[in-house]
């Protein structure tokens, strides 16, 4: 039986754009080349006071692996080993990338967002970054209000503007700053930390014109209670995934 992913990888392929498959901390590829080989180390946590190279980030790098399928993608695609949880399609040509996106976009059996300016990466109907915070705020019994999320493209938006607080990074698009409530420093000014000092520490903070009143948080006992649960949750919702219960592209 072919896969439905089958059709559209021709339609990759016709437009000479770039692809891969995420699994559970495995990138499948087609092969190993300079668009994927750094892949882990760019998406590092970086500590300032490490040079940014593979043998001071072992231990976060070793996490995605990288497995070489071979030119046969079409055969891999058709026959997806275990969970594959969503693909990523990279494009240099921005109408090529555009029609893409549109056809998988209008097949109505994928969610796609774009990533960056070149990227858009490939799910299920269904899954996104705001339904993975919802569904661990639903069990853990925290109210969207008490929730602050930041982010800076579009698979960033829904979760913004779900959020209690929604808040921009500052390198984030003109539009995602457009639907925020404040708007933090850039990745590079560490402005997620800008943003917990700023809006989620200090007491208090009036006439903000966001979604929540941020004077509670003078102490976040609501966040500091509940969170000891959060590893367990998260814990559960990767198993449900790896079971195939959701998010099978």
């Amino acid at each position: 039986m072919q896969h439905p992913f089958y059709t559209y990888l021709n339609v990759i392929e016709e437009e000479s754009a770039y692809v891969h498959f995420y699994g559970y901390n495995v990138l499948y590829v087609r092969q190993i080349n300079d668009t994927n080989r750094n892949w882990a180390l760019n998406n590092v946590v970086v500590r300032p006071e490490l040079p940014w190279t593979e043998d001071h980030y072992k231990e976060q790098t070793e996490l995605i692996r990288l497995v070489e399928v071979g030119s046969d993608f079409k055969s891999f695609v058709n026959s997806m080993p275990g969970m594959i949880y969503k693909a990523a399609v990279i494009c240099t040509d921005l109408a090529a990338r555009d029609r893409i996106y549109n056809q998988l976009k209008a097949s109505a059996m994928y969610q796609c967002t774009k990533t960056e300016s070149l990227r858009f990466d490939v799910n299920a109907v269904g899954i996104s970054k705001c339904g993975a915070l919802e569904r661990l705020c639903r069990e853990q019994g925290i109210d969207r209000q008490e929730v602050a999320a930041a982010g800076d493209y579009d698979n960033d938006l829904d979760m913004l503007q779900w959020a209690g607080l929604g808040i921009a990074m500052g390198n984030a698009e003109p539009h995602v700053k457009a639907s925020a409530d404040v708007i933090t420093g850039t990745n590079e000014q560490d402005g997620v930390a800008m943003a917990i000092r700023n809006y989620l520490l200090k007491y208090p903070f009036h006439n903000i014109g966001c979604r929540i009143n941020l004077s509670k948080y003078k102490t976040t006992p609501q966040v500091a209670n509940k969170g000891e649960n959060f590893r367990d949750s998260i814990q559960k919702v990767i198993t449900s995934a790896r079971s195939g219960r959701y998010g099978r592209i």
